[in-house]
């Protein structure tokens, strides 16, 4: 199995998680600025011989695609026209608060917006291993 890469898209930033190689852990990787993230990407996923790319998807509560799907989805298609690589998207209600609330159980005093990016990313890549799972 290859690794798996997963982005946390925002406005200003993208945090990134990635998976093993057998696609059973899901660890922060770290973050990048949204105005370069197409180019890095590029880079990350040759360095980190990605094969597939999980992107969150904000939305709602009901389910529906949040304000921000939009964005992100357009973000995705302009990736896709860089990479070859599969990308789905998973949902990411929530993922924010519960990043936060992991890091803050870390006992960490300094939470920064980059860690909470990275958690949010994996967080949402541990969604989709797990979904994994549970169609073998």
């Amino acid at each position: 199995m290859a690794k798996i890469l997963a982005l946390d898209v925002g406005q200003k930033r993208i945090g990134l998680a990635v998976s093993d190689e057998l696609n059973i852990i899901a660890m922060p990787y770290k973050t990048i600025e949204r105005e370069t993230a197409i180019e890095e990407l590029v880079g990350i996923i040759e360095e980190e011989k990605i094969d597939l790319l999980v992107v969150g998807l904000p939305l709602l509560a009901s389910g529906d695609p949040g304000s921000q799907a939009k964005d992100v989805e357009e973000f995705t298609n302009e990736l896709r026209l860089e990479v070859k690589q599969e990308l789905v998207f998973e949902n990411e209600f929530l993922t924010s608060v519960e990043a936060v609330e992991k890091l803050k159980q870390s006992s960490r005093k300094n939470i920064v917006k980059a860690e909470i990016d990275q958690m949010a990313a994996a967080i949402i890549l541990e969604a989709y291993l797990k979904s994994l799972n549970v169609k073998s």
